[in-house]
């Protein structure tokens, strides 16, 4: 039989409704039949002591088919039984447990008499009542002090190192919430008496009752599971390795350990008292001496309840005593620090670990294990990085800086842990780690610092590929417009008749794919440090300076050419001047009448002049004067590039030029000084402002400031106009 049936409120109910003589009690004989078979058989275990069968075998051999609840009871001498004597004799709530389970096991039922029950009145009803309700709240308190008990050892830390004390509380949690089901599905039995007895109210309540307290009970479970699932970062062995090593005087409490299993009591018997004090090591040899199958559950209650100060532990060794003990206490906590460091550190760290002399101070344990171990993560870290993405490597740095704080922040509960365990001086055993621990960021640091700058200057190295390529590529560009440029232009001066329109477009179509192209290179120069940009910077002055030649000489070319035209435009014209006034007065009647050779003269004229147009386009002198304004324009736009590119290569070489050589590259390329700051205007400032009638020149902000507040130049206090407005007569913007 289970060792738990039902509560006393349950079987005091059940024992008043059958007092009532309300209730008829049929015997089941097919039940009983096949209970007396397995009785006979031996082969499986009776519901109820063998008496009470015996007791309803031989009243269904009577023959009475309804037995009187009342007569039933008096078999069995309980008719005259009251709420006192259930609650002070065994054998009653016995008796009364048995007759529960013969009604679950079905040998019996209790059927309601169908008696008129109007009118009718239960003597002592609220005695009943309140016994019942007494009952209950028996029933209830061991329920409400394992939760209330439960709970409160849960919300310490020192729970997850003790295995045996969370198995106890899981077991005894398992225990009460069978113990609340059985007894709810009694009080549901128990509702059926409520035409007996008026008792539906106090059992609907006691069963709200046991519906809370059953969820209380899980939610223990829920948190036990849980703690069970952490894991301790010192173990109750090196706690109790330190308690033997010390072997204190611990001040005892019985009732700490009645709260918990009343059996381990029963260890420490001998004692004969309440509380008491005795050394640990006698504590715990009377735990490993006994015989009870408790041991483990008595030893690790000690520990806990020393750890939690439930327990008082002094010191009682010697000054000479303590000296030998301190350092078994430092050995024990250098090896378990070291174990720790084993199951949370890399395992790539543990020959390492193993190669520590014992001889190492536990405060250069930590430092030690630190540079190698960062030294193996920056090995790894590179290789990682070559073999994927610059980006990739840069955010597993982040990663091994954050799991690396994290660890030292474990390090530092690991020395809080610790300490708690430790008792009274010796509690200083981990102040050296703790010393060492405050400077181990800045190793990692040092750490992020050096591997930032790798990242920096593999960013450096691939930006400055990628610079060389876009360079490359825009001077590639340039070179092939110069090349088209120079083509289009030899085909232009190689025809017979040269084309002003179709040189100027051509000029043109250049200067502005040549313009594009500086910015461009300008603009990929622009988005990079100075620095990364040293050797290139030079090889695009060399490229340029060669351009330039290249350029001059088509220029040159041009002139040439040019020059060429407009001498035999000037020769046909004099040719053409000239065989005109040869034949001006020349007329064809008075030629005939007056000249014989006048017929010779005029065919010689007519091939003159029929010599030139076929050499060269007959224009008026209107028209070539047009012609070479259009030259002289085209001209000054090469000029104009030429001087573009002198402009931007001197910026060029002012962006790369050591501080200290800037002021003497400024005093080279000096062209003036500004009126207002007197600081030199060179050939870099891309707005000034002259003074129209002094020639005086100005920085552009320096002379829109002076402006705010005068209208007149500062040397020759001539009349100057604001910038915002139209440069007419006033001062001139380049």
């Amino acid at each position: 039989m289970a060792n738990f049936e039902a509560s006393r409120a349950y079987l005091y109910i059940l024992l008043e409704s059958m007092k009532t003589n309300r209730i008829i009690v049929d015997i089941e004989k097919t039940a009983l039949e096949s209970v007396q078979a397995s009785q006979a058989s031996e082969d499986e275990a009776l519901p109820v002591l063998k008496k009470y069968i015996d007791y309803i075998s031989g009243l269904a051999g009577e023959n009475q088919a309804g037995i009187e609840s009342r007569v039933f009871l008096e078999g069995l001498s309980l008719h005259d039984v009251d709420a006192d004597a259930l609650n002070s004799r065994e054998d009653v709530a016995t008796d009364l447990s048995c007759i529960s389970a013969m009604i679950r096991a079905g040998l019996i039922k209790l059927k309601d008499t169908d008696i008129d029950k109007k009118g009718q009145k239960i003597a002592g009803k609220d005695a009943i009542l309140s016994s019942i309700g007494r009952f209950y709240s028996e029933f209830f308190t061991p329920i409400r002090a394992f939760i209330e008990h439960s709970t409160k050892v849960q919300e310490t830390s020192a729970l997850s190192r003790y295995t045996s004390i969370q198995a106890w509380i899981a077991g005894q949690g398992a225990a009460f919430i069978e113990m609340i089901d059985k007894e709810i599905g009694n009080a549901q039995n128990a509702l059926k008496l409520a035409s007996v007895l008026p008792i539906r109210e106090t059992v609907d309540k006691a069963m709200g009752t046991m519906d809370g307290l059953k969820n209380n009970v899980q939610g223990v479970l829920d948190h036990l599971a849980v703690i069970a699932e952490q894991k301790p970062v010192i173990t109750a062995a090196v706690f109790e390795s330190l308690l033997v090593a010390i072997d204190p005087g611990v001040q005892f409490v019985m009732d700490a350990f009645n709260k918990f299993e009343q059996s381990c009591v029963q260890v420490f018997q001998d004692w004969d008292s309440p509380s008491f004090e005795a050394r640990y090591s006698k504590l715990r040899a009377a735990i490993d001496g006994t015989s009870l199958d408790i041991k483990e559950l008595a030893g690790e209650l000690l520990l806990y309840f020393i750890e939690t100060r439930q327990f008082t532990a002094e010191i009682k060794q010697s000054g000479k005593e303590k000296k030998e003990l301190r350092k078994k206490v430092n050995q024990i906590v250098r090896e378990e620090f070291i174990s720790y460091l084993r199951t949370t550190w890399p395992e790539e760290n543990a020959d390492f670990l193993g190669s520590l002399d014992a001889e190492d101070r536990l405060s250069a344990i930590l430092p030690r294990l630190l540079k190698h171990a960062l030294e193996n993560e920056e090995r790894g870290l590179m290789t990682f990085t070559a073999d994927t993405e610059l980006t990739t490597g840069q955010g597993k740095l982040n990663d091994i800086v954050a799991a690396y704080r994290a660890r030292l922040t474990d390090v530092a509960g690991w020395c809080d842990a610790m300490e708690s365990l430790l008792i009274g001086e010796y509690k200083t055993a981990v102040n050296s780690l703790r010393e060492s621990l405050e400077h181990q960021d800045q190793e990692i640091a040092r750490f992020f610092t050096k591997m930032d700058f790798f990242f920096h200057e593999t960013k450096s190295q691939e930006e400055k590929i990628k610079i060389r390529e876009e360079v490359k590529k825009t001077l590639g560009t340039l070179d092939e417009i110069i090349n088209e440029f120079e083509e289009n232009i030899g085909k232009i001066l190689n025809k017979t008749y040269l084309d002003f329109e179709v040189l100027g477009n051509s000029v043109a179509a250049f200067k502005s794919k040549y313009q594009a192209l500086l910015d461009q290179l300008n603009a990929t120069l622009n988005r990079y440090d100075a620095f990364k940009l040293m050797t290139i910077i030079e090889e695009i002055k060399q490229f340029i300076e060669k351009r330039n030649e290249k350029i001059n000489l088509i220029n040159n070319m041009v002139l040439v050419d040019l020059r060429e035209n407009v001498n035999k435009i000037t020769r046909s014209m004099s040719e053409i001047t000239g065989m005109l006034k040869e034949g001006k007065g020349f007329s064809v009647e008075r030629g005939k009448l007056g000249d014989v050779n006048f017929d010779a003269n005029v065919a010689d004229i007519n091939a003159s002049l029929n010599g030139a147009i076929s050499e060269e386009i007959v224009e008026d002198e209107f028209m070539i004067k047009k012609r070479l304004s259009l030259i002289e324009e085209r001209l000054s736009e090469l000029d104009t590039i030429k001087r573009d590119l002198e402009d931007k290569r001197d910026k060029l070489l002012f962006r790369i030029i050591k501080d200290e050589d800037k002021p003497k590259f400024l005093e080279e390329h000096k062209v003036g000084e500004c009126i207002i700051c007197y600081e030199p205007i060179t050939t870099l400032d891309e707005e000034v402002i002259v003074c129209p009638h002094c020639g005086r020149t100005g920085h552009f902000l320096c002379l829109a400031y002076w402006l705010e507040k005068y209208s007149i130049c500062p040397v020759c206090h001539g009349k100057l106009i604001r910038p915002e407005e139209e440069y007419e007569d006033g001062m001139t913007l380049e």
